[in-house]
């Protein structure tokens, strides 16, 4: 895979590929979710069988993951550049190209790990695995060191994206689409949530340069 990436104080465009990257956010990328213990799979991998078989998961949720299917499978990288927005962003992600309305951009991927719900351990990277019709107990997926290019993905108002979970492979993921037309060198955006800014505020980046 390679990434374009616009680093901090500099206006020029620097391709590189995983093991670059990695070198420069300080992170190990992942084109798909890891566990953070072989319990944690085990029992989601059942909870979700469980709730599949029993018409607990949603009718979009399972076309999606059919319709996305070679998508999720490839974890194909979309043309965009990863650019520094300034210190109050830090970094995110802008369109090389135009996409159209209901495109796949990618999936979040991180470390599928438990939460604690009576005293958060939580950071600006973890996305909350979908869980209400799953189990009682609470999963996130961690991107903070673990991850791939969507989690520089930063929150937007007005959003272009919506963040939506699909079924595949017998298991729920998190996918990101386009909700309108994006043109070229417009920033990807999507909504946070409340829960998010409920508990923390966005921190900027860390980077480690050559």
């Amino acid at each position: 895979m390679i990434f374009s990436i616009i680093l901090k104080d500099t206006s020029s465009v620097q391709r590189c590929d995983e093991k670059e990257l990695e070198k420069l956010f300080n992170i190990t990328y992942l084109p798909h979710l890891e566990y953070a213990h072989f319990y944690v799979e085990t029992y989601l991998q059942k909870k979700c069988r469980k709730a599949h078989a029993r018409g607990r998961i949603g009718d979009l949720a399972i076309w999606l993951g059919q319709l996305h299917a070679k998508e999720l499978k490839e974890r194909a990288i979309p043309d965009v550049t990863i650019q520094w927005m300034g210190e109050k962003k830090g970094y995110g992600v802008l369109a090389n190209k135009a996409f159209k309305r209901w495109t796949f951009i990618g999936e979040y991927t991180g470390v599928v790990r438990r939460r604690r719900i009576m005293f958060p351990d939580l950071n600006d990277y973890c996305f909350m695995y979908p869980r209400e019709w799953i189990s009682l107990k609470a999963f996130t997926i961690d991107s903070e060191r673990e991850g791939n290019f969507t989690r520089f993905i930063n929150h937007g108002d007005c959003p272009n994206l919506e963040s939506i979970g699909v079924f595949y492979d017998k298991m729920m993921h998190i996918m990101f689409r386009t909700i309108k037309d994006i043109a070229p060198g417009e920033e990807l955006t999507y909504d946070y949530g409340d829960v998010y800014w409920d508990k923390r505020e966005k921190a900027p980046e860390l980077i480690y340069k050559k």
